[in-house]
């Protein structure tokens, strides 16, 4: 590929996830982690399994949940990835957290049904503060800037491959 063309489809990308987002007026933007050491870390696949499990387990529980996430690569240790979310809705952050680990637990072949603490814990999520009034459209719209940056921050995948969902 012609770098100018990656660079004009990162451009195309960037500002359809923008829309996308700014058109779901979230009201939240979360990083969900996971506490892995090496040398064998998760892949995008194992992620998107994942997330998939905490999806469904959250809407069985009765709660709306409508999001655009992205993966990152983490800044000091480029295997290891965390999944930046901005959804809209309103759940309590411990009934998200017990799902999250179950889902994360599941994945590595361990049932789970509560939520895990201190060194037990197989990751965390973590509202992460937007400079804006809550609420606002300004809170979207920066929301919406985040999760498009972190779209063309760097390719996780190979070109043409989804990297959002």
């Amino acid at each position: 590929r012609e770098p100018e063309s990656v660079e004009r489809s990162q451009r195309r990308a960037k500002t359809q996830i923008r829309k996308i987002t700014t058109e779901l007026a979230p009201n939240h933007f979360t990083t969900f982690t996971t506490r892995e050491s090496g040398p064998d870390y998760l892949t995008p696949a194992d992620w998107s399994e994942m997330w998939s499990r905490f999806v469904a387990l959250m809407r069985q529980s009765g709660h709306d949940f409508e999001y655009v996430c992205v993966l990152e690569r983490h800044p000091k240790n480029p295997a290891h990835l965390h999944l930046h979310v901005a959804w809209r809705g309103h759940a309590h952050y411990r009934i998200m957290r017990r799902f999250w680990h179950i889902a994360v637990l599941r994945q590595k072949g361990v049932k789970a049904s509560s939520t895990q603490y201190g060194d037990q814990s197989p990751g965390n999520i973590q509202d992460q503060p937007v400079k804006a009034p809550r609420g606002s459209y300004k809170q979207v719209r920066k929301i919406a800037k985040y999760i498009a940056k972190y779209i063309t921050k760097d390719l996780i995948s190979e070109f043409n491959k989804k990297r959002i969902s």
